[in-house]
């Protein structure tokens, strides 16, 4: 195969600006290309600009189609006839730098990797334009969120390997005449890549184009566009689903859509909690809602958690399990926040259960009529059987109807609510991947950009007292401290003072509680200055003491905060 870069150009009535894509192109300082122009069946001069440029420039090659087939035959027609070791599909209304893809060119012999990548600047939305500070290869398999922050899902983004898109049989699908076709095709390229390599300084211009087909306000192309993206949605997801691959739903449109038949997924991560698995279970099952999905995500439990989830799995057909290597409860919620289709989401605990066997209904109710993003209720302490309120937390009466985000209180007990999905996709509220409170930062994101807060004053949920939860281990002192400070940097907003103030107060008596004494001043240590901060309310930890006097002075300072608290009434 000879060492060229095929240039595929789809062109359909693109007069406008096909002269100028075709000019960048033959400007470009790298020249082995091979330029294909595939005109669409265009009714315009886009045949008579690709005749005459072709005359100039023996490289471009032009196949004819008779009538409009749409993009994904254009570009298929276009890689059936390249002859080059990579490919490149570039539409008619956008151009690129000069030097483009000499860079993308050298990386990519030089990594070896199947998709290369540089930045672009997006005309229609500047914001949305990239740029790599530095050379860097991706891979699926280890670095998700660098690939959901720098990988975009558009196929003009990237110069494949051929051999790579014959190899995997990647082609676009023909159906897909009017939009999506980038939704389908490129999350599966991304899948099978080992590598994806990122080049600073290599630039592709994303024009705004009033007149292309993404840009109209037609009602049946709108109609028609959502219809494909639902398809094309849908294709990856059985995808996914065949190869239990689910991260990659990651790198779909952060717009994907719900199954219509499905109002409500529950995610339920599962570790090794045999003992309450199945009233769990059962607690949900007994819900009046029908149009319901149950997610549970098997986080690599050592017990007999896997044997219950499938036994129920073969009962109830509505129950999914989705088994992963042990990450943590809140990888496993991202999980399954990724493979949901309900329009709502809710997170039960494995060892906890719901109350009130309407309460999802009512719930998802209430959220339906006020399209709400947040519906909040009522919840029990389980202690060894019996049910208790929660001293700590407000308890809704009926008075509220609308609660504002600033008023909560602690961001504490996130599973007491039911959350729209799409609210949670669009702003990219994710759990951490923290060993301690990645439920709270996920809940003080949800706060600061939820808006409002629908109240059903019902017992919706119990919550199970496991007993003690000291922080006894480096690790998770250091992750305790890390999310004081990432959630107290989440609540610096105008209008959270209050909730900001009551929950450092807490989390420090809470952090006194647990701390056994002298020897954890090496941790506090380390965690301020390995963030860079530190708060003023772990100072006297990093003071030469005894441990004597710690302990005194603990005592002490827990008796205070303890009546300072007391003095605050908990509504």
């Amino acid at each position: 195969m000879v060492k060229l870069i095929s240039v595929v150009i789809p062109a359909y009535n693109a007069e406008r600006y096909l002269t100028r894509c075709l000019n960048c192109v033959r400007g470009q300082t790298y020249r082995e290309l091979e330029i294909i122009v595939v005109d669409d069946g265009s009714a315009d001069n886009t045949g008579v600009i690709c005749a005459d440029t072709g005359k100039q420039d023996a490289r471009i090659k032009v196949i004819k189609h008779p009538a409009n087939e749409g993009l994904s035959a254009a570009r298929n027609s276009g890689l059936r006839a390249a002859r080059g070791e990579y490919i490149h599909f570039l539409d008619a209304d956008d151009f690129i730098y000069p030097d483009y893809y000499e860079k993308l060119w050298n990386v990519a012999v030089k990594t070896g990797a199947e998709l290369t990548c540089g930045g672009y600047y997006n005309e229609k939305y500047p914001t949305h334009s990239i740029s790599f500070a530095r050379e860097e290869i991706l891979t699926i398999s280890k670095d998700k969120q660098a690939l959901n922050r720098d990988v975009h899902m558009v196929a003009w983004f990237y110069l494949y390997k051929k051999e790579f898109l014959d190899k995997h049989g990647l082609i676009f699908d023909r159906r897909l005449r009017v939009g999506a076709e980038d939704v389908l095709f490129t999350p599966r390229a991304a899948y099978y890549a080992k590598k994806i390599a990122l080049v600073p300084g290599a630039a592709y211009i994303h024009t705004r184009n009033p007149g292309s087909i993404m840009n109209s306000n037609e009602a049946d192309i709108k109609e028609t566009v959502e219809k494909n993206t639902d398809y094309a949605v849908k294709k990856i997801r059985e995808f996914a689903r065949d190869r239990e691959d689910w991260e990659m739903l990651s790198l779909l449109p952060v717009t994907y859509t719900d199954d219509e038949n499905t109002l409500l997924s529950v995610i339920i991560p599962v570790y090794n909690a045999d003992r309450y698995l199945s009233a769990c279970l059962d607690s949900v099952l007994g819900q009046t809602l029908k149009e319901i999905e149950i997610i549970c995500i098997n986080d690599g439990s050592t017990d007999n958690s896997a044997a219950i989830l499938q036994a129920y799995a073969a009962k109830f057909p509505q129950i999914r399990v989705v088994p992963q290597e042990n990450a943590g409860s809140g990888a496993a919620r991202n999980k399954g926040l990724l493979i949901a289709q309900g329009r709502y989401v809710a997170f039960v605990g494995a060892d906890d259960y719901l109350l009130e066997p309407a309460a999802l209904e009512k719930m998802v109710a209430l959220a339906e009529e006020n399209t709400a993003k947040m519906v909040c209720a009522n919840f029990k302490n389980d202690e060894n059987g019996e049910l208790k309120d929660n001293r700590y937390v407000r308890r809704y009466s009926g008075k509220e109807k609308l609660l504002p985000p600033e008023d909560y209180d602690i961001p504490w007990y996130f599973f007491r609510s039911i959350y729209r999905k799409s609210f949670l996709i669009r702003e990219q509220i994710w759990f951490p991947d923290y060993l301690v409170g990645e439920d709270v930062i996920f809940l003080a994101r949800v706060l600061i950009k939820v808006g409002q807060i629908y109240i059903l004053p019902l017992d919706f949920y119990a919550y199970r007292i496991a007993g003690e939860n000291k922080i006894n281990t480096k690790p998770k002192m250091l992750a305790y401290i890390k999310h004081f400070i990432a959630v107290s940097e989440i609540l610096n907003e105008p209008g959270f003072y209050n909730m900001f103030s009551r929950y450092e107060r807490w989390l420090y008596l809470a952090f006194l509680w647990y701390i056994p004494g002298a020897e954890w001043f090496s941790y506090v240590r380390e965690a301020c200055d390995s963030n860079g901060v530190w708060i003023r309310y772990f100072e006297h930890f990093l003071m030469n003491k005894t441990k004597e006097e710690t302990l005194k002075e603990q005592a002490t300072m827990i008796q205070t905060l303890s009546a300072k608290s007391a003095e605050t009434p908990v509504r």
